[in-house]
């Protein structure tokens, strides 16, 4: 069983910003797009400043000091 968790963990993916030209799964990406990572393609790319911190889900509650008052 740990080697299917273990291989779920690496499949997540998560959203990032792309801070240099990048060529992933044979697609351009330019500054400023978003590519969608595993948590490994990202580590490796943004040791290299090629993309940075995983975007937000919009799914994700909202922090408290953010949301609107008396709602």
């Amino acid at each position: 069983m740990a080697k299917k968790d273990q291989a779920s963990a690496s499949l997540s993916t998560a959203s990032y910003e792309v801070l240099k030209p990048l060529r992933h799964d044979g697609d351009p990406y330019a500054p400023g797009d978003t590519v969608t990572l595993t948590d490994d393609q990202a580590a490796e790319l943004r040791a290299l400043g090629v993309v940075g911190q995983p975007k937000p889900v919009a799914s994700d509650p909202v922090p408290a000091a953010s949301a609107p008052a008396g709602k």
